[in-house]
């Protein structure tokens, strides 16, 4: 017994300082890594390079009688048909992607277990550490793999393993639970024809990104039956796959961030996508999943409803030739120019270099580059979609990188944002759409804005006006302002948004309660039809955000609520020109409790007689740049103002009270939709309204605005 005692231990000595030995004659060479020369090659080459990494790696060339160290950064050149390679490294082969061992092996078949590197048996089945065989096998010339155990990982265990190899058959992968970059980029590069078995139910992040990526012999893919999804798991995992005709069933209904990202881009022989059930979407999650599949010809089928988040269908088709059509739930989603007469006209000035706009007139089946060539919709109720991929091409420059001429009377519908991604689901702009409608007289409504945030950086944003400066500025027959959901803003990002819209009668709820430099500077300028506007909620205001932003809105009658009390130091004037040249102006309340330097000028030619909502603390001054001139302070009843003779009109909260009228008195909305009637009446007449807001009286042949506070 002592006699086998010192045997083993003069045995481990020699393995550490390198010289042959006798083994122990049980030991099991069945599980050890296996590289067989003779018949594949005349000669083998193998060379341990490190990485900042010192494993303990062995090898024996007479079946594990005597065992070498295979020595780091040197070359070996093996002639044997056999050569065993195990190893002692409990703690792990590599450790990250700097402190790491390759084993560069020229020639040869693999056999045996890996996990004999880490205890010299090839039994465990737990990989001990992250990156424990990153690059191991990495552009070696070998046409077989080892077999790979484990059934637990850890982080980026096996990444780049088999990378640009030789390889033509996949090992089998047991584990049930996938950690994040197990297996990335693992069979990148390498001719293999079928995929290995993938046993995991579970996925993490990043765990099969480029798996197979430019493995352009391989013909079918794996299942891939998990339904827990981990951010970017699947991102590019087939790309390039150029022979690849099928694709897996992907069963899970809630996404994750970039899970399928450019999935199966460039597989040119894909035709039939799989079913895609998913009806809860992550940012990026199908971003150019398919792109360039040019044998793609049918849409994948997808649930009628679900949401979308910012980017989820990113170029999602992008250069599928042969594809026919878009799901339903993403072509509605898509810009559309619907023709309200018929011979209408659209084209597009396109100022990037890409020139990437196109248009379909057959619901998307087909698709045509569109340039400033005039499309005609020669039918009233014809339909054009229009996609690009504009999203960081735009120039910043004061014309925007692209603008829209439109002729006759064409309605806007879906996203404007398709225009950006293909798809219409870009809720987070990071790029500028100014002008892009600007003087579209044929312009009868706006399309969607879905955008929630307003990005860019302040030297940008002044050069270009910001996100959407003057985009629909000139449309003088937008009758519809689309709804602004952003609630947080970019510098200038509305400035002149609306300029000149002269039959625009309502403005959209603005949100936003966080304001940026000049984010609403000449809003809606000049758009003399404007007579509802919204509360300003925004309680700390910005240098310039409000300036001229009502200018010259002749038609005005109410501002409902400007509800900051922080108008900002005393070379901001936030609200320079703000109303000014607002002739029907009747009512305006704010909640500020000094006027700083903010307004000046702010309410130049609003007319006299008015009512002003404030504070008791506001210092009440009158002029130009402070309280418009007599206009009452803080009174509940507005009496004798609307200027007809013999009649008081006043208002409460809830109802609008007329007495002395000698006509019939008929009350109506801003829409013109008659809301109540009363005949001649000594009494006084009452009429009870539903909200407050401003609301207009037709009394004989004058109509007279009021407003309930």
């Amino acid at each position: 017994m002592k006699r086998r005692v010192f045997f083993i231990l003069l045995s481990l000595l020699f393995n550490t300082l390198g010289y042959a030995q006798q083994v122990d004659v049980e030991n099991n060479l069945n599980n050890c890594l296996c590289l067989h020369v003779k018949g594949i090659v005349y000669q083998s080459n193998v060379e341990l390079i490190n990485q900042d990494n010192n494993p303990i790696v062995l090898y024996s060339k007479d079946s594990g009688i005597t065992w070498d160290t295979l020595k780091g950064n040197k070359k070996y050149f093996f002639q044997d048909s056999c050569v065993y390679f195990k190893g002692y490294n409990p703690d792990g082969f590599s450790h990250n992607s700097e402190q790491y061992s390759t084993l560069s092996i020229s020639g040869g078949v693999l056999s045996g277990s890996v996990m004999s590197l880490i205890n010299g048996n090839g039994n465990d089945t737990i990989i001990p550490n992250d990156y424990c065989f990153y690059m191991l096998f990495y552009d070696d010339d070998i046409s077989g793999a080892p077999e790979l155990p484990a059934t637990v990982l850890t982080n980026n265990c096996y990444q780049k393993m088999f990378f640009s190899t030789e390889i033509k058959e996949a090992p089998n992968l047991p584990a049930k639970v996938l950690k994040e970059g197990c297996y990335m980029s693992m069979f990148a590069y390498t001719p293999i024809e079928s995929a290995p078995i993938i046993s995991a139910t579970v996925m993490a992040d990043s765990c099969c990104s480029n798996m197979f990526s430019h493995c352009e012999s391989l013909k079918t893919a794996p299942e891939l039956p998990a339904t827990k999804l981990g951010r970017d798991c699947y991102n590019t995992m087939f790309a390039y796959c150029k022979k690849l005709k099928s694709a897996p069933e992907l069963p899970a209904t809630k996404l994750a961030k970039g899970c399928y990202n450019s999935m199966f881009y460039g597989c040119d022989s894909l035709s039939v996508p799989p079913t895609l059930p998913a009806t809860i979407m992550e940012e990026n999650c199908y971003q150019e999943m398919f792109a360039f599949c040019k044998n793609l010809r049918t849409v994948p089928n997808m649930p009628e409803s679900f949401n979308i988040a910012d980017r989820c269908f990113k170029k999602m088709f992008t250069y599928c030739d042969n594809l026919s059509g878009y799901p339903a739930g993403i072509l509605e989603n898509i810009l559309c120019f619907t023709a309200e007469e018929g011979g209408s006209t659209f084209s597009v000035k396109d100022r990037t270099y890409s020139n990437s706009i196109r248009y379909s007139l057959d619901g998307g089946k087909t698709w045509n580059r569109l340039d400033e060539t005039p499309i005609t919709l020669e039918k009233e109720g014809d339909k054009a979609y229009i996609i690009g991929d504009l999203d960081y091409e735009f120039t910043y420059g004061t014309d925007g990188a692209a603008q829209f001429f439109i002729t006759g009377a064409i309605a806007a519908s879906g996203s404007v944002s398709s225009i950006l991604d293909e798809c219409g689901s870009v809720f987070v702009l990071r790029t500028c759409l100014n002008r892009l409608f600007a003087k579209c007289e044929g312009l009868t409504k706006a399309p969607e804005l879905p955008m929630r945030v307003l990005l860019l950086e302040e030297d940008e944003a002044w050069g270009a006006g910001g996100s959407y400066s003057s985009m629909f500025s000139g449309c003088v027959n937008l009758r519809e302002a689309p709804e602004l959901p952003a609630t947080t803003l970019s510098y200038a990002c509305y400035h002149n948004m609306f300029y000149g819209c002269t039959q625009l009668k309502k403005a959209p709820s603005l949100l936003a309660d966080t304001l940026a430099d000049g984010c609403y500077w000449g809003m809606f300028a000049k758009c003399e039809n404007l007579v509802e506007i919204p509360i300003l909620p925004a309680t700390r205001l910005a240098p310039l955000c409000y300036r001229s932003m009502f200018d010259s809105c002749v038609s005005l009658v109410d501002v409902p609520g400007i509800m900051a009390t922080d108008l900002g130091n005393s070379r901001d004037e936030s609200m320079r020109r703000m109303f000014n040249g607002c002739e029907s102006l009747r009512h305006i309340k704010v909640a500020f409790e000094d006027w700083s330097n903010a307004t000046p000028d702010w309410v130049k030619g609003v007319p006299d007689g008015g009512w002003f909502e404030c504070p008791e603390s506001l210092e009440i001054t009158y002029g130009d740049s402070r309280v418009p001139m007599y206009w009452n302070i803080n009174e509940s009843k507005v009496v004798d103002f609307y200027g007809i003779e013999g009649v008081h009109i006043w208002s409460d909260e809830h109802s609008i009270f007329v007495e002395g009228s000698k006509c019939d008195v008929f009350l109506y909305d801003l829409l013109g939709h008659l809301l109540s009637y009363s005949e001649v009446s000594d009494d006084v007449i009452c009429f009870n309204v539903d909200k407050k807001g401003t609301y207009l009286l037709k009394i004989g042949n004058q109509t007279k605005k009021v407003v309930c506070m």
